[in-house]
């Protein structure tokens, strides 16, 4: 009912990284995009190819990343403040090499930094979370070759988004992971299964 899809409402943000806007991950995005309204949350997008993100970390970054401010763009503050204001993180990008894209992994490196990820404790050097306002973690993506394969040589999107990113989120976070292997041998069918799949599972986030 209504009322109950209101007490649930939460802020969500994609996180989309794919330079093909006719791309099947572009299709995915749309259906992430349709789950999370269907569930009732106000929903954000990243598309960082778009954006023109560089992926490549700054001399300036590096020298003031443990810094009391270490932002030194206002793109990325933007992000930061967007990452910030989330409950619910979803990433959707293509595996390549058995990890993210460049420019994801660029993302991570330049705005889950000091301050706006985690904190150094001075004191005890522990890593303290500043991420606690997260909920809800969710990986979509594809990948060329098979999940045996993929887990094997182990996929590190994976383990970025399921494991580390898990352990900074509220510690009764959850994370939820839709990989569909061998996209390019799937026939028409099995994609619209695997998309209206994902727009199912995120409408009941």
């Amino acid at each position: 009912c209504p009322q109950a899809v209101a007490s649930n409402r939460m802020k969500a943000l994609i996180l989309y990284a794919n330079p093909d806007s006719d791309s099947y991950s572009a299709d995915l995005k749309t259906a992430v995009h349709k789950g999370l309204l269907t569930a009732g949350h106000d929903v954000s997008e990243i598309d960082l190819y778009a954006m023109n993100f560089q992926a490549a970390m700054s001399p300036e970054e590096r020298l003031r990343y443990h810094d009391a401010d270490p932002i030194v763009s206002h793109q990325i503050q933007e992000q930061a403040d967007l990452v910030a204001a989330s409950e619910i993180l979803v990433f959707v990008y293509p595996t390549w090499w058995f990890g993210m894209p460049a420019i994801l992994k660029g993302w991570f490196d330049r705005v889950m930094i000091p301050t706006v990820a985690f904190d150094i404790n001075p004191e005890t050097k522990l890593i303290e979370s500043k991420l606690r306002h997260v909920r809800r973690l969710v990986g979509v993506t594809t990948t060329g070759s098979r999940k045996w394969q993929s887990f094997l040589i182990a996929d590190t999107g994976r383990w970025v988004i399921c494991r580390a990113m898990r352990l900074l989120s509220h510690p009764n976070a959850r994370s939820t992971w839709l990989h569909l292997d061998r996209v390019d041998q799937r026939p028409f069918r099995q994609r619209e299964m695997f998309l209206k799949r994902v727009e199912t599972k995120l409408s009941r986030l």
